[in-house]
This record gives structure tokens, C-alpha cells and sequence, in this order.
């Protein structure tokens, strides 16, 4: 347990948290766990997830995993069925799932657009979509989405992650507005991670060569950093950090809004 962790401030509470087979889902839904909350971790990927709730159960929380398809509809109403039906309540939900892509307005395919849209903002729709009708019948509960700092500043070459994750945030503010005009306690909220230490990057094309040349992952992540004011990428844990906080009673005054978490990175 990290020193700062509130070990018990969630504690019969329960919280879903997608794209948790690795990176920064894996960090929140084990961050969540040790604060105390019985902890739903979701993704496409099955083996993934189903280690995350067993590191959960190793550590002496309450972990679950299940399978998720963010863009289907269906896949999200069977999830939120079971949730309730197994836990008899939904308190937090934290959106992590995503992809990464690269291609720049005139280069990049309409399939790539496509599939990033399908995934990054249909997939951020649904989930908080479904989060609400979940939450309604209570009137209260928290959900954290994660965008990104090229969601806010323009990525040359990333037309189609820099639009996605734009459209995250909006998604958010719009559902925060929503939920108050409704008379709801739900809380809806966007951090913005600038450059993160996860799996992702080994989706970018030259990733595997960069990592060759410099001897390893953590060669890389240094190399690539050399050139920004902070000198590091996040570790994901700092990004979890945060998460909870957002989900916790000490935020209970903050509700539609971006919190970026990038090392100055937007600002440069």
C-alpha cells in the first residue's frame, strides 16, 4: 500500500473500472481496491483482466473481472445487469478504455478514423450512458472518464485520437450538466494524462525500434522525454491517484470538468 492511500475511504463501495487489463485501468482498479471498494475491472481483453482481479484477491480485496466490448451497446447492458444483480449497487464507474493511433488529415484511412471513433467515443458515450441509468435509481455516484492532454491540444498526426479524445471531455461536461439538471447526485468527470508509462505505446509505429536502439522500454520513455520541460513520463499510478480523488467525498464539489495531469505538457 502506497503511503498516501486512504486505505478504507471506499469501503463498501463499489466501483467499475474498464480498460483495466493493463496501464492506467490496471493502477486505478488495484488503487481503488486497497482504498477499500469491491472492484468490477472490465476489458476486451480476458486474460488481462481476469489477472488484475486475481492481483486485487492476492492483495486481500475484492476483485471481479468481466469481459466488455466498449463499442457494443449489448455488451454494456449485460455488464451493468450483472453488476447490479451481484452487487445490488454501482457507486463508481471509471471509463479507462482506449486506443491510440496515429495519421495525420489528408494521410490517415477512414477505417482508422473509424475504429478510433468507435472506441474512444462511441465506447465513452455508452459507458457513461449506461453508468447513469445505473446510478439513477440511487440518485448518486461518481464517473471519471480518460481523455487526454492531445485531446485539448492538437496532435499533428493524430487527427483522429486528437478528435476522440475531445470528444471524451465533451461527452463528460455534457453528462455532468445533465445529471444536475435532472436533481442527480452523480458526479461526472475527465482527467487529461499527458505522457503515461503503459502498453499503448507499443502500439506506435516505431516504438519496437526505438526501444531496440535504446536498450530496452525505460531507455525509450527516457529518450522520448529528453525533449519536454518535465523529463519523465507519469507512472501510472500517479494518474490513479488522481482518479481517486475524483471519485472520492473529498471531491464531492467538482463535477463537470478536465482535470490535465500531463506535467505541464499543455502548456508548453
Amino acid at each position: 500500500m502506497t503511503a498516501d492511500s486512504q486505505s478504507g475511504r471506499f469501503t463498501g463501495r463499489v466501483a467499475l473500472v474498464t480498460g483495466a487489463a493493463s496501464g492506467i485501468g490496471r493502477a486505478v482498479a488495484l488503487r481503488l481496491s486497497r482504498d477499500g471498494a469491491t472492484v468490477i475491472a472490465a476489458d476486451r481483453d480476458p486474460a488481462g483482466v481476469i489477472a488484475t482481479a486475481e492481483a486485487i484477491r492476492a492483495a486481500g480485496g475484492d476483485g471481479k473481472s468481466h469481459d466488455l466490448d466498449v463499442t457494443s451497446d449489448a455488451s454494456w447492458g449485460a455488464l451493468m445487469r450483472d453488476v447490479i444483480a451481484d452487487a445490488q449497487r454501482l457507486d463508481i464507474v471509471v471509463h479507462a478504455a482506449g486506443v491510440a493511433s496515429s495519421g495525420s488529415v489528408m494521410e490517415g484511412s477512414l477505417d482508422q478514423w473509424r475504429e478510433t471513433m468507435a472506441i474512444n467515443a462511441d465506447g465513452t458515450f455508452l459507458a457513461v450512458r449506461h453508468s447513469l441509468l445505473a446510478m439513477r435509481p440511487a440518485g448518486r455516484g461518481s464517473i471519471v472518464t480518460l481523455g487526454s492532454l492531445y485531446g485539448a491540444k492538437p496532435k499533428p498526426g493524430a487527427v483522429a485520437y486528437s478528435a476522440s479524445k475531445a470528444a471524451v471531455a465533451m461527452i463528460s461536461r455534457v453528462a455532468a450538466l445533465e445529471a444536475r439538471q435532472m436533481g442527480l447526485a452523480i458526479r461526472v468527470n475527465c482527467v487529461l494524462p499527458g505522457w503515461v508509462k503503459t502498453p499503448i505505446w507499443r502500439s506506435h509505429a516505431h516504438w519496437s525500434e526505438l526501444v531496440k536502439r535504446c536498450g530496452g522500454e525505460e531507455g525509450a520513455y527516457k529518450a522520448l522525454a529528453a525533449g519536454i520541460s518535465t523529463k519523465r513520463f507519469a507512472e501510472p499510478e500517479e494518474i490513479a491517484g488522481v482518479v481517486a480523488f475524483l471519485v472520492s467525498d473529498e471531491a464531492s464539489h467538482i463535477t463537470g470538468t478536465s482535470i490535465a495531469v500531463d506535467g505541464g505538457l499543455g502548456s508548453e
